[in-house]
């Protein structure tokens, strides 16, 4: 169940255009994703369950953008309920989009530490910034070799559907958003294929990012999460604190 819950929450925002679409025909979509230009002051997002998700309490996703002389770089770390790290990215922004660098999940091993699992990216572009419309479909496929002996890999395919432009009411305002439909294939290698198939949808408000995220599989498991807020690193450093001080 933790390795499906770790599955389920990475590569939100990632994905691999596939669309042939004249310039004309498209439609720019940069300030819906996460506010890159403005992250160089990091912010935590914290999203909140909803319905009958019961594997997890909250996630909380810490955003920061990294200026050098010759690339803009947005990395992601995810924490889950107990301020451990799941899930490390790394991004090169560019012109019409972003191209992952590098992905990691992070697992525990018997003894209780932790450690790395670095993944095969096949495709290393990431969000675009231009979609078409509902026909345009993106593709995205990772790897993970978690033992090698005897192996033991999980390959997630995903592909994304821009569905058009939505209102979300976010803590009390209605905000531009824009709608992704998801279908992914998680398969799951060790002495046989375990193939799983989700259903989901993704949403994106104009100047804040993903606000809005839900994967089904069949009619029974359902992980359906939002954001309730922003705040510094400082911030999520108290609420840890808070939680030690209540053990």
């Amino acid at each position: 169940m933790k390795l499906i819950h770790l599955l389920f929450i990475l590569l939100l925002s990632t994905c691999f255009l596939c669309s042939c679409a004249s310039e004309e025909d498209r439609t720019p979509i940069r300030s819906y994703y996460f506010p890159i230009d403005s992250l160089t002051t990091p912010l935590v997002y914290e999203y909140q369950p909803l319905g009958t998700d019961t594997i997890s309490g909250p996630n909380y996703w810490y955003f920061r953008t990294l200026e050098t002389d010759t690339a803009t770089y947005f990395t992601t770390n995810i924490y889950n309920q107990f301020f451990e790290v799941e899930q490390f990215s790394t991004e090169e922004v560019v012109r019409n989009g972003t191209m992952i660098k590098d992905y990691f999940l992070f697992a525990f091993d018997s003894t209780g530490l932790q450690y790395q699992i670095p993944a095969e990216i096949e495709y290393n572009t990431g969000f675009p910034f231009e979609v078409k419309d509902s026909t345009g479909v993106f593709l995205q496929k990772i790897k993970f070799t978690f033992s090698e002996e005897p192996i033991h890999t999980t390959t997630v395919i995903k592909n994304r559907r821009y569905m058009g432009a939505v209102k979300y009411d976010f803590n009390g305002q209605f905000l531009d958003a824009i709608k992704f439909s998801v279908r992914e294939i998680i398969d799951d290698y060790a002495e046989g294929h375990l193939e799983t198939e989700t259903e989901g949808v993704e949403i994106y408000a104009k100047n804040i990012g993903l606000v809005y995220y839900k994967k089904t599989v069949g009619d029974k498991l359902a992980m359906e999460y939002r954001l309730i807020d922003r705040y510094t690193m400082e911030d999520l450093e108290k609420k840890f604190a808070a939680t030690l001080e209540d053990e």
